[in-house]
C-alpha cells in the first residue's frame, strides 16, 4: 500500500526588519499574504500586498494530518518548485520511497510530473481543462466514451455525486538526450458534478450581473461628464 501524503504551500506573515539578510539566509519579502493573517487587512485589502512574509511547505500524513516534513522558503517562492525538494527529503532523510503525493494544480506541471515518474513516485493533482484537453474529450465522446458514476464519499455533509471518464496521457522527458528520451503513460480522469456545475453557473451569473451593473454606472458617469463638459 502506497503512503499517501498531502502536501501544500502557503505563506506566513513575518514581522520585523530583514532588509539586510545575507545571501543564503531566508529572504523575507513583501507580497500577498493570506486573508486573516494581518488584522490591518480588515481595513484595507491593499495592505495584504504590503506585508512581509515567508513561504512554508508542509507534508502531512493522510490519516490524522501528522506533520511529516516541512521547509521554510523565501517569500514569493513559486509553488511549483517546492514539490521536488519534498520528494528528495522523503526519500533521503525519511526513507519513504514511492510515496503518493496529493497536491494542488501547481503539482501537475510537466517538470514535476516527469521528475516524480523518474523517481518512481506517485501523484494526484487537479488540472484545468485546457484547449488540448477539450479536443481530446471531444474525440473520446465521438468514439463512444461516456462518464460513469464515481464511488465518492464525502467526509462531512451530504455526498456530492461526481462523474468521471478515465483515459491516458503521454509525457515525454524532453531534457534527456535523443537516444535516452523516454515516454511515460499517466492516468487522466475527466470529472464533473451536476450539482457543482449548478453552483458554478449561479456564481458566474451573479458575477456577470455585477459586472454589467458596474459597466452601466461607468456609462452613466461618462454621459454626465460629457454633458457637463459640453455645457
Amino acid at each position: 500500500m502506497k503512503r499517501s501524503l498531502p502536501l501544500d504551500i502557503t505563506n506566513i506573515l513575518f514581522e520585523g526588519s530583514y532588509e539586510n539578510a545575507e545571501a543564503g539566509e531566508l529572504q523575507v519579502t513583501y507580497g500577498h499574504t493570506k486573508k486573516g493573517q494581518d488584522s490591518r487587512c480588515k481595513r484595507r485589502k491593499a495592505l495584504r500586498h504590503q506585508s512581509t512574509a515567508v513561504n512554508f511547505s508542509l507534508s502531512v500524513s493522510a490519516g490524522g494530518g501528522v506533520p511529516i516534513w516541512y521547509e521554510a522558503l523565501d517569500g514569493q517562492t513559486n509553488d511549483s518548485v517546492c514539490y521536488l525538494p519534498h520528494l528528495d527529503a522523503l526519500s533521503n532523510q525519511l526513507g519513504i520511497t514511492s510515496p503518493l503525493i496529493v497536491g494542488d494544480s501547481k503539482l501537475v506541471s510537466n517538470n514535476n510530473m516527469i521528475a516524480f515518474l523518474k523517481a518512481g513516485a506517485y501523484f494526484i493533482g487537479p488540472a484545468t481543462l485546457d484547449k488540448k484537453g477539450r479536443v481530446q474529450l471531444k474525440k473520446l465522446w465521438e468514439q463512444g466514451a461516456y462518464f460513469s458514476a464515481l464511488p465518492y464519499k464525502a467526509e462531512e455533509g451530504q455526498p456530492v455525486p461526481y462523474w468521471g471518464m478515465e483515459t491516458e496521457r503521454k509525457l515525454t522527458d524532453k531534457d534527456a538526450g535523443p537516444k535516452e528520451q523516454k515516454n511515460y503513460q499517466i492516468r487522466r480522469i475527466y470529472i464533473f458534478s451536476k450539482d457543482r456545475r449548478k453552483v458554478i453557473r449561479h456564481t458566474r451569473a451573479k458575477n456577470f450581473l455585477k459586472a454589467k451593473r458596474g459597466a452601466m454606472r461607468c456609462e452613466a458617469f461618462r454621459a454626465r461628464f460629457t454633458k457637463s463638459f459640453a455645457a
